[in-house]
Order: C-alpha cells, then structure tokens, then sequence
C-alpha cells in the first residue's frame, strides 16, 4: 500500500500532506474534490492504494464520495479527516465500510499510524479472500488420492474372508475416506451458504460421539490410550447441524489424543450429561495431558494459535466458532500436570425439550 490519493478542498493542506507522506516513501497524488477524486480511481491507467480524504468539501463531501466508492470498489481502503466529536459522521460512513477515521488537528506521526492500521487490517483481509478462493480448488485436488484409497480398500475386502479383522479395519478406511469427501463437498462449496441455518435439525449426541470414537479406534489402540464413557441421560438430542458435530468432536477428541503423547496414564474420559435448566445438553471431554498453562489459556481459541511442532492452530477456533454459532458455549478446565477438560453446552432440540417438560408435569 504506497499510493495514497488526498481528497482535500484546501491547497495548503492537501500539499502539506503530500510533503509528509512523500518523504516517508509513499507515493501522493492529489484531488481538490470528490469528482476529481472519483475519476482519478476509476481511471484503469491510474493505481490508487488508499484514499484520505477530508469529509467537509463543497460540491461533493467525503462521506458522499466514501458512498460511490463503495458502489465499485468494496476493497479499497478510506480514510476520513473529520472534527473533532463529529460522532453522527462516524456512525453513517462505517455504514460504508470506512477503514479508518482522524480527529484534526493531527500530527504526522497520527496520521502515519492510522496508515499502518490500515495497512495491517487490508493485508489480513486480502489473505482471507485469497484463504477463500484456494480452499475449494485445494479440496478438489485431495479428492484424486482419496479416490485411489477408497479404490484399494475396496479392492482389498474383496480379497478377505468375511467376518476378518482385516476386513472390519478396511471397512474402517472407507468410512473415514467418505467423511474426507464429504468435508472436502463442503470446502468446495466454501461461501455458497452449504451449511446454513436451515440444516439445523436434531441430532443424536451420543451417537455421533460412538461413530467418532469408531473413527479413532485404531489410532486409540496404537497409542495404547484407554476410554471411559458416561452417560448421564437417557437421551442426548441436540438442535445441531450434524456435520459440524461431528467436526466439534473430531477436533476435540484429536486434541485429547495428542495431548497425551508420551504420558504414562493415558486415559479419554467422554461424558454426556444435562444442565439443571434442562435447555442443554454438556458433552465433557477430558484427557490426562501435560494440561493447559496458564499464560495459553486465552489464547488457545483463537486462530492460528498453536505450540504443535506441526500443528495448524484451527482446530479449537473452529470448534468455538461453531459451538457459538448454534447458540452453546466452550469452556476450558483442568490442570497443569494433570490433564484438560473441555466441556461443550449444546441446546436441547425442541423435541426432547417437550419431552422433558411432559415428564416434568407427570405426563410421563
């Protein structure tokens, strides 16, 4: 971001600017008003990086020009020279998605550092779009090897008598190769609205625990890691999308798995139980880890925060996300040396909650 356009009525400011920013290596072209402004961004010869612009100009004011600006370019940064508590201004130009806002009088040095925030904002959010655009052109290449692994498990059960260990295990590869793909269906899809409210329904908890504790069965076994269950409920329904349960637990089971590498107890202790106010539902998932120290602990949901050697950060921001998006809540437990506990609230779905209520007034 080198190329600053100045939108401002008075010559002496718009050229003191220029000065300021010039020696500081930025690139400044100059407009004395909102249409000269608007021509010069929207002549392809022309390349403008960011616009600041004064917002008290005669003929066309800056919130008016931040307004046709956004009828073109969503993506170019603005930012708006106001007076001092012109808070009305504030409130009506971030309806138009200004990047950033400078009291006058200000100095250089204010100025420049409303620069850099900006700058900062517009790089992460250049990454996201282009985070967006390679997901599903990513996904779409994982889905040749996964067709050759499906391909060769198939193959191979072909191949083994009926009933064999052998054969339960690929059976095991299929399943998991087919949740890839239908994971891979939804990062394809990634912005077209593939999981929406809409796909909200009811959801079996416990059965979505048992099938991803399948998923890990192997795995749980080579790392010699025992489980325990409990199931504190008679029925464990939730209001949920049930793919991204499934993603809930998954991640959640797979942070357990890893936090207890080269530990001598190694025990997955999953619970299933109900809040006193019977709206939801409290999966607890537990592990005997190194545990969570304390300076990680408001860290560890935010994206791309890890301290895996090989580890991508995502996982527990996804799990957050998604638990807050169905209206639950993640909370984070344990203790250092001893192991972490995550417990998860997730609503009751309507269903089981007219249950629960008939069973409360006798109707049992």
């Amino acid at each position: 971001m080198r190329n600053i356009l100045i939108v401002d009525d008075e010559e002496t400011q718009r050229h003191s600017l220029r000065r300021g920013l010039t020696v500081r290596g930025y690139g400044v072209h100059l407009a004395c008003g909102g249409r000269e402004a608007l021509k010069y961004i929207n002549d392809p010869k022309k390349r403008v990086d960011l616009v600041l612009t004064d917002f008290a100009m005669p003929g066309m004011n800056g919130l008016e020009l931040l307004r046709r600006i956004r009828h073109t370019n969503i993506m170019l940064p603005v930012i708006m020279m106001t007076a001092y508590g012109d808070k009305d201004l504030v409130i009506e130009a971030m309806k138009y998605h200004c990047d950033g806002f400078i009291e006058k009088p200000f100095t250089m040095e204010d100025l420049l550092a409303s620069i850099g925030t900006v700058e900062g904002h517009h790089e992460s959010a250049h990454k996201c779009i282009s985070l967006a655009r390679d997901i599903p052109k990513l996904a779409h290449q994982i889905n040749n090897p996964l067709m050759s692994i499906m391909g060769m498990a198939e193959l191979s059960m072909l191949q083994v008598q009926k009933g064999e260990t052998r054969k339960r295990r690929f059976e095991a590869i299929i399943a998991a190769a087919k949740k890839i793909s239908e994971i891979n269906r939804h990062m394809i899809g990634y912005g077209r609205s593939t999981i929406n409210e809409a796909s909200k329904g009811t959801v079996d908890m416990q059965m979505v625990v048992d099938e991803c504790l399948e998923m890990f069965s192997g795995l749980l076994r080579l790392k010699h890691i025992s489980v325990q269950k409990d199931v504190k409920v008679p029925r464990c329904d939730v209001l949920m999308n049930r793919f991204e349960l499934e993603q809930v637990v998954t991640n959640l089971i797979a942070n357990a798995i890893d936090a207890m590498e080269g530990r001598g107890e190694r025990l997955l202790r999953i619970t299933l139980a109900q809040d006193n106010s019977a709206g939801f539902h409290i999966l607890s998932i537990l592990d005997t880890g190194l545990g969570i120290p304390p300076e990680y602990r408001e860290a560890i949901f935010d994206s791309y925060f890890t301290t895996k050697e090989n580890g991508t950060g995502l996982g527990l921001a996804v799990v957050r996300d998604t638990v807050e998006r169905h209206g639950g809540r993640i909370e984070l437990g344990g203790e250092v040396g001893k192991g972490t506990c995550f417990r998860v609230w997730l609503p009751v779905s309507a269903k089981e909650n007219d249950l629960v209520e008939n069973n409360y007034d006798g109707k049992k």
